[in-house]
């Protein structure tokens, strides 16, 4: 997705289609956050991720990456986005786990009664 200094969309491709659900039409020369949900901050030097909401009402998580370019003499920006749901959800779980996992062995080690014999 390539847009403006005011966010409003230049360039919408085919696999943002896919992603997100709007139309190339529905999608151009709207705010990038009607479309894919979230404000992107211009001036980020790494990826960052945002759960999102698709127009059918499904949430995913993404990963957007912003590129500072030049577009016949005016400041464009460009974004890539990777949509990384099993991913993301994979490590949500596995944090829950581990948590359980804490919370069940401070059980155990509260309960366990240490003894020592002669």
């Amino acid at each position: 997705i390539q847009f403006d200094t005011s966010t409003k969309i230049h360039f919408y491709n085919k696999a943002a289609v896919l992603m997100f659900g709007y139309s190339r039409d529905e999608s151009m020369g709207q705010q990038l956050k009607k479309i894919i949900g979230v404000d992107v901050d211009v001036e980020q030097r790494s990826a960052k991720e945002f759960e999102v909401t698709k127009k059918d009402g499904l949430k995913i998580w993404v990963s957007i990456s912003i590129a500072k370019i030049q577009v016949g003499g005016e400041v464009q920006y460009s974004a890539t986005i990777k949509d990384i749901t099993a991913q993301k959800t994979s490590t949500l779980q596995m944090d829950a786990l581990q948590r359980e996992l804490k919370a069940r062995m401070d059980q155990i080690n509260l309960a366990c009664v240490v003894s020592e014999s002669d």
